[in-house]
């Protein structure tokens, strides 16, 4: 069946790599790193925050409805309003960082 194949391709999110658990440690450090508590936002909230957001963005984008780029773009400016920062430039280094952050985290399945 896999005769001269000479590729073997893995989804790594919820499969291999555990997506949730790399999240959660890396939104945990974004929120002490940009003392997001000082801006009367409790880490329970900005974690669930997340979890809606980025569970609606990846549900339209399943949907076909819009593209990777618009979850990168928009996830964390959409937290962010949702707890009444409006910060742009917050929200693009949050963004910035959890992109760069997330991907290195070490847990597995």
């Amino acid at each position: 069946m896999f005769k001269n194949k000479k590729h073997l391709f893995f989804d790594l999110d919820h499969t291999l790599w555990d997506y949730e658990t790399c999240s959660n440690e890396t939104l945990k450090e974004l929120y002490q790193e940009f003392k997001l508590s000082s801006r009367g936002v409790e880490l329970d909230s900005f974690l669930k925050q997340f979890r809606r957001i980025n569970e609606d963005l990846w549900d339209q984008f399943h949907l076909g409805k819009i593209g990777k780029e618009v979850i990168r773009t928009d996830r964390f400016p959409a937290i962010l309003e949702a707890l009444n920062i409006n910060d742009k430039n917050l929200a693009l280094l949050i963004q910035a960082e959890y992109l760069n952050n997330c991907p290195h985290k070490p847990y597995l399945i």
